[in-house]
């Protein structure tokens, strides 16, 4: 009987948190991984040449690895940055090309990042302007988690990349 209710409690154990982590991790289901792969945007690997600066390598996830925050979230900017000079200006333009319906709870993740920027989803963006705030937001999006980020600390991260100055 004892080992019984030591497997009961065991099994109790895993369900619960298994449960907190699936409740840590926001529409996109992903839970901490792009933190510990310097890309709090769960970036895909992207093949040499194509790559961005820092990219060391790929999760079995096929997600990026990168030798730098500043890197990830640099590679992260430049991307959002091409899909908004190619005409994806709003929030829901750009998480629905992002993360798209076809494997993503898509409608979930735009009104969660609306929800945390306080922006209109369907508003055209300033950009670089609200570029801090989206990149916070798909981050904890992403993550269940911001990961101690801040606008402040972002801004940082890309003006110390070199790829603007707000």
């Amino acid at each position: 009987m004892p080992v019984a209710i030591a497997l009961l409690l065991i099994a109790a154990t895993l369900l619960i948190a298994n449960r907190a982590q699936a409740s840590n991790a926001g529409a996109s289901g992903v839970s901490g991984n792009g933190f510990a792969a310097n890309n709090p945007l769960n970036l895909r690997y992207i093949a040499p040449p194509d790559n961005f600066n820092g990219q060391t390598g790929q999760t079995a996830q096929g997600i990026g690895v990168y030798d730098s925050l500043q890197n990830g979230l640099r590679a992260a900017y430049l991307q959002l940055t091409e899909y908004y000079e190619s005409g994806l200006t709003t929030i829901t333009e750009i998480v629905t090309k992002w993360a798209p319906p076809s494997e993503n709870p898509t409608a979930q993740y735009i009104a969660n990042v609306s929800g945390w920027t306080g922006l209109d989803a369907n508003a055209t963006l300033s950009w670089p302007g609200d570029a801090a705030d989206l990149i916070l937001a798909m981050a904890q999006e992403e993550n269940g988690t911001n990961g101690g980020l801040t606008t402040t600390s972002i801004d940082n991260y890309l003006q110390n990349a070199g790829v603007y100055d707000t």
